[in-house]
């Protein structure tokens, strides 16, 4: 370090006494204070950036622009650097332009206060050994008339902002586009740089240039060591997944300047690159941003096993009587690190199983992945042949009333599984069906009337049998249908009705109106397999019966059900036997309250005999005349519908032959009332009534009756 800077002072000092001779407008101060800002910058890249930075100048003599005609139209110097001045390699990492000028009236040598035009000047700097330029201030990077006097500007990109307005001492990035690391980085740092100025209009405005310098700062790249250019395989993680480091591949990278920054062009690696290989460049990197590169081809591997888990299983032998296992069965949620669970490939062993293996196996189930790697586990397997054959159900659907013969239909259902079903008809030719007999129910059509044999063959030499009637139905009719009406005292729905048919009923539907207007409804769809019924809970009304038929047929009746009257004798009269008539013509006129079944009788005749009889016919009314008695007592019983019982005697007489024994007239005492007087009257016989004819004294008549 002392050797550059003891060669830096006598270089500087030599060039900055050159232009202290040349030029009255700087100073021994400004000599020392420049190189103290120098001999900083040499030190603090001598202990940190170690790259090489050089300054040549140009001190003279004054340059003096008026009306060149354009921008950058004078050549205002140049200065030149050679091999010497950098290390072997370097390459330029920066640099930066130093001017020292005035926008002047009048000339450079005879200045006056006559206002400048600022806006025509132009600088650019020129690298011809390049064959790069660029512009530093086109025209119009200044403006206005106003002096500036002497200005030093500094064009660097590091600075923030490009001079404007009235010219102004400061450090500028160049006021155009183009940067000085966009042209000139990572270009050789020899050759001449030349200064181009311009000043376009000859006005007497003189643009003069005192002296420049040009700064390059260089560095020697870094080289890139890779430790191998043959292929190198990398491995996914359990999460399929890898990742490369610099230092991986690095095989002493270095540069001669100091430390350097290592970065790959890819070091993440996936499940979707397995087999592929990658050229991956490693590129070095020196403080100054200078880099070099070497690649190593990457190849992806993936040799994680699957992570595998098993569970037990039970088993059911299917309708051929035998089982292959699959991944539902035992996996459970085997993983890998980049397979997904549809790539992944389960094999068993064993993997089929049958009848003569009903029982309880170890198994074990093997997972690859699409990359060949494999891993296995253990399971318990019990192999059942499923529920046992049984039949669950098996009913007939009858061949309706007017329909074609063979519309007969069976339908069977049944637990386990079946390999066929084979039906027999009586006297008939075996039809076998082995079939849509997965879900353990068949519809057996096209049959006629008649008995039929079901047999199911299972699995594992199951059998199970049923016989089923096909019948012919009749016609949908109602035969009876009789109301049990409500006995007097009993509950308000006690009513009932007996209800027989013909045909085949599904259900029966039921609309009632009762007394007070209200009205109800009901069905039945259970019991009405035999053709009859008997329907309870019934208030007293008018009931509706509708019969719903199996073969979409219906039949109706209407019912009424009554609240019944106290079971009462109203009325026994007999009415005796004439005389000359026959002996047994007497009668009994009858009436009741209430419902009776039927009337008993006992009779017991004049001469000591007995006799009964019954009626149960014709007592719908509450009368009736009982005929055919002989003289005699008769006991009267009547037999209610709800068991009670009511009773009476009547006599049935013999009645004498009808005569007039005796009329005694009773005369009008005198004084008396015109028609006091009276007839005693005496007959033998029965009378209904006595009719008189009255003729009077004076000739009037007159008629009444007795009864």
């Amino acid at each position: 370090m002392k050797k550059i800077l003891l060669n830096f002072y006598s270089s500087f000092g030599n060039s900055y006494s050159k232009t202290l001779k040349s030029n009255n407008f700087n100073s021994k101060q400004n000599f020392i204070r420049n190189c103290i800002v120098v001999l900083s910058l040499l030190l603090f890249s001598g202990t940190l950036n170690a790259q090489t930075t050089v300054t040549k100048y140009f001190t003279g003599p004054t340059q003096e622009i008026d009306g060149c005609g354009s921008d950058y139209c004078a050549t205002v110097g140049s200065v030149n650097f050679t091999s010497g001045d950098f290390p072997a390699g370097a390459v330029i990492t920066d640099v930066k332009v130093t001017i020292t000028w005035q926008k002047t009236g009048g000339t450079c040598s005879a200045p006056t206060s006559d206002l400048p035009n600022n806006a025509e000047i132009s600088f650019r700097i020129d690298a011809p050994d390049l064959n790069i330029g660029l512009p530093l201030a086109p025209e119009l990077t200044w403006s206005g008339e106003t002096q500036g006097g002497v200005v030093t500007t500094v064009f660097d990109d590091a600075g923030t902002t490009a001079p404007s307005g009235t010219p102004t001492s400061g450090t500028f990035k160049p006021a155009g586009v183009v940067t000085f690391a966009n042209n000139f980085n990572g270009l050789a740092p020899f050759g001449i740089w030349q200064l181009m100025a311009g000043d376009t209009f000859s006005n007497n405005n003189a643009l003069c240039v005192y002296n420049f310098s040009v700064t390059i700062t260089a560095n020697v790249p870094p080289t890139a060591v890779c430790k191998t250019n043959q292929l190198t395989e990398i491995f996914l993680d359990e999460n399929g997944q890898a990742t490369l480091t610099p230092q991986d591949l690095d095989g002493g990278s270095s540069d001669a300047e100091g430390p350097v920054t290592l970065s790959l062009s890819k070091d993440t690696f996936d499940c979707s690159e397995v087999g592929q290989n990658f050229p991956v460049t490693l590129t070095v990197t020196d403080f100054a941003g200078e880099t070099d590169s070497c690649v190593t081809p990457i190849w992806v591997r993936d040799t994680m096993q699957p992570v595998v888990s098993c569970k037990d299983a039970t088993v059911i032998l299917d309708a051929n009587g035998s089982y292959q296992l699959t991944k539902n069965d035992l996996d459970n949620g085997s993983t890998d690190n980049c397979s997904a669970d549809n790539n992944l490939t389960y094999t068993f062993s064993p993997a089929w199983f049958y009848c003569k293996d009903v029982g309880v196996h170890t198994v074990t189930m093997t997972v690859e992945d699409e990359h060949g790697n494999s891993a296995s586990c253990d399971a318990t397997v019990t192999v059942s042949k499923g529920e046992d054959l049984a039949i669950t159900d098996a009913y007939p659907v009858d061949i309706c009333y007017g329909a074609a013969a063979n519309t007969g239909k069976i339908v069977l259902k049944w637990a386990g599984i079946a390999q066929e079903v084979i039906l027999k008809p009586d006297g008939g030719i075996a039809t076998t069906y082995n079939s849509g007999l997965e879900n353990g129910e068949l519809d057996i059509t096209g049959l006629v009337a008649g008995n039929y044999t079901l047999e199911i063959n299972g699995i594992c030499g199951q059998m199970v049998s049923s016989t089923v009637e096909i019948k012919q139905l009749e016609e949908l009719a109602i035969a009876n249908a009789v109301p049990i009406d409500i006995c007097f005292g009993a509950g308000g729905s006690t009513g009932k009705i007996d209800l027989e048919w013909n045909g085949s009923v599904n259900f029966i539907g039921i609309q009632s109106t009762y007394p007070n207007g209200g009205t109800g409804s009901r069905s039945i769809d259970q019991g009405l397999d035999n053709g009859y019924t008997t329907i309870d809970n019934f208030p007293a009304g008018i009931h509706e019966i509708t019969l719903y038929g199996t073969c979409s047929k219906t039949v109706s009746t209407t019912v009424e059900i009554k609240q019944l009257e106290e079971l009462a004798i109203a009325n026994a009269v007999p009415i005796d036997i004439c005389f000359g008539a026959g002996s047994s013509t007497g009668k009994i006129d009858l009436e009741w309250d209430g419902s009776v079944n039927f009337i008993g009788i006992q009779s017991t005749y004049p001469n000591g005999g007995t006799g009964s009889r019954s009626i149960d016919q014709g007592l719908d009314n509450g009368y009736t005349t009982i005929e055919n008695f002989p003289a005699g007592i008769h006991e009267i019983t009547l037999y209610g519908t709800c068991s009670e019982t009511v009773s009476t005697t009547v006599e049935i007489k013999q009645l004498e032959e009808l005569a007039i024994a005796n009329a005694e007239p009773i005369d009008i005492c005198f004084g008396a009332g015109s028609s006091t007087g009276k007839i005693d009257l005496e007959w033998d016989g029965s009378v209904n009534f006595i009719g008189i004819q009255s003729t009077y004294p004076n000739g009037g008549t007159g008629s009444r009756s007795i009864d």
